[in-house]
């Protein structure tokens, strides 16, 4: 999230973002996107290049990422370029295994 320029807020042990979001453009509360599901392809689940900041109404509500697969889809291929697109798709499908230890060190370094 500090690459999409989003500011940290905690209160207590909860911890938000807030900054612009990718898709509608205005500045909310952020949640991280997936371009390829962590569901189908868990192993891109923390690659950096298969995430971008969208508020929840763009996430997940109605007629947003989650919703309307065929409109994302294009969204996406817009947004990277059809290349951009296609090697991170290959990235994504040809990941070896999730090295925890690294990934853990590398997000609580992200979230200073």
């Amino acid at each position: 999230m500090t690459r999409a320029k989003a500011f940290l807020f905690e209160e207590g042990k909860k911890r938000s973002w807030q900054g612009e979001c990718a898709i509608c453009g205005k500045v909310r509360w952020l949640q991280v996107c997936h371009i390829f599901s962590q569901g189908k392809y868990p192993r891109a689940a923390f690659m950096p290049d298969n995430c971008f900041p969208g508020c929840w109404r763009c996430h997940l509500g109605p007629g947003g990422w989650h919703l309307e697969p065929t409109w994302a889809a294009a969204w996406i291929v817009n947004r990277l370029g059809a290349c951009e697109y296609e090697k991170l798709k290959l990235k994504v499908e040809t990941a070896g295994p999730v090295e925890y230890t690294t990934t853990r060190l590398w997000l609580l370094e992200q979230m200073k």
